[in-house]
């Protein structure tokens, strides 16, 4: 979802329907204006620094986490490099790259290692994350995609294609108690507009839990008004599975063995990656060149009030980052 888009989406959350929210005339007024003006000033400026690479140093930064030294339950394959990387104790330098190609996500990596043999990086990618967008409008594009197949026939409940709780019933695959125990598990909106098709129910459940109070509630003005409700989700923005090393793609093995063995590992100061054996191309360098592929995506959750359910996941093109490691034995 490019800035466009977003933009589009925005405009398109009326009026209207954040004055149906129960909370004062003009304290909704006020909620709005002073959302819009701050979604205004992030995307100005994350525009004015997009496709920029910005370096302090660790002692102008003035705190850097300790990633590598706050890795637990360590593979037997990579404690031995993880130690000697906390040992080395290296004056860091950080690094953020925000990319508005990836909706503006902001990759910064604190801590860096390479011995010849092994690569570690200790980095985020939390600290930009897109607004839920409840009230999307899609282009037609997109639109089709996320009705391509309704969410009943991609996951069907009880092996059943049809999504109507009355008809599991009758066809035997639904005791009576069960039936009441749905029904009665339904959300006060659910039970207002007797919601009797499954996913609607559970994904009115879903984004009860997942939404705030204000943007479920709506997420219903919509529905009731229009008959249909778009929710997206922006996912959690990730590091794609190539990686590449002096030009070299190190692949992807998800256990020892052949070729480049790549671990992560999350922890509470951040995300650990661990590169080993690295390709020959890479190995005893005075320093080497990694690239990694940025990515993120976006959950599109639409509902019919009188019709079915859909989702549909599409993510972004990768977006490569490039950083240079020095030789710890230089």
């Amino acid at each position: 979802m490019n800035s466009k888009t977003i933009f589009e989406a925005i405009s398109y959350v009326d009026d209207r329907y954040l004055e149906m929210v129960d909370t004062p005339e003009m304290e909704k007024r006020t909620m709005k204006q002073r959302t819009f003006t701050r979604k205004t000033l992030t995307v100005l400026i994350a525009a004015a620094i997009c496709a920029s690479l910005l370096t302090v140093t660790a002692m102008a930064a003035g705190w850097i986490p300790k990633i590598f030294a706050s890795v637990t339950n360590v593979f037997p394959e990579d404690a031995e490099v993880l130690e000697d990387a906390v040992d080395a104790a290296l004056e860091q330098t950080i690094e953020t790259v925000t990319v508005p190609e990836v909706d503006f996500t902001q990759f910064t990596l604190y801590e860096r290692y390479y011995d010849g043999e092994s690569i570690l990086l200790g980095y985020d990618l939390t600290k930009v994350i897109p607004e839920t967008i409840v009230g999307f409008r899609p282009d037609s594009e997109l639109l089709s995609k996320i009705k391509n197949i309704a969410k009943y026939e991609e996951t069907p409940i009880y092996g059943q294609t049809c999504d109507d709780l009355e008809e599991y019933v009758s066809l035997g695959v639904m005791s009576q108690e069960e039936y009441e125990t749905v029904l009665n598990d339904r959300t006060e909106y659910g039970k207002k507009h007797d919601l009797k098709k499954y996913q609607q129910i559970l994904m009115d459940l879903d984004m009860k839990h997942t939404l705030t109070e204000e943007q479920y509630e709506q997420f219903w003005a919509i529905l009731s008004e229009t008959g249909s409700c778009c929710v997206a989700i922006p996912s959690q923005p990730w590091i794609a599975d190539h990686v590449y090393v002096n030009d070299t793609d190190c692949g992807v093995v998800l256990g020892p063995g052949c070729g480049t063995f790549r671990t992560d590992y999350s922890t509470e100061e951040g995300e650990c990656m661990v590169l080993h054996p690295l390709p020959d191309v890479a190995k005893h360098q005075h320093s080497v060149s990694v690239k990694l592929n940025l990515r993120s995506g976006w959950n599109y959750w639409y509902m019919e009030l009188e019709g079915d359910v859909y989702h549909h996941f599409e993510s972004n093109e990768p977006y490569p980052a490039v950083f240079t490691i020095e030789n710890v034995n230089n």
